[in-house]
């Protein structure tokens, strides 16, 4: 079987086409883009935050409940940092979910 070559006959097309195909591969990035960063401002970025002098688990999560209950923020804050105790120390850095 013979094989052909190929010619490119008309270069102003042939490089139209390339630029097209580029502008949509562009096209389709930025959107994947935009859609990811949509998303995750949707679920909202987590707060962190570093324990002041006097702060407790209760007085942190009563200040980000937001009117939801103290307690089930309170877990949320412990599980987002796989806290092992309710005690924090001055200093610590704490994840604050959203």
């Amino acid at each position: 079987m013979k094989k052909t070559k190929l010619i490119i006959t008309n270069k102003r097309r042939f490089f139209a086409f390339i630029f097209i195909m580029m502008s949509m591969c562009a096209s389709v990035t930025a959107a994947a883009v935009t859609r990811h960063a949509s998303v995750a401002a949707a679920q909202g970025e987590p707060d962190i935050i570093t324990v002041c002098a006097g702060d407790t688990l209760w007085s942190i999560a009563s200040d980000y409940s937001k009117g939801s209950d103290v307690r089930s923020v309170v877990n949320d804050i412990i599980d987002a940092n796989e806290l092992v105790s309710s005690v924090i120390k001055t200093g610590d850095t704490l994840i604050i979910p959203n």
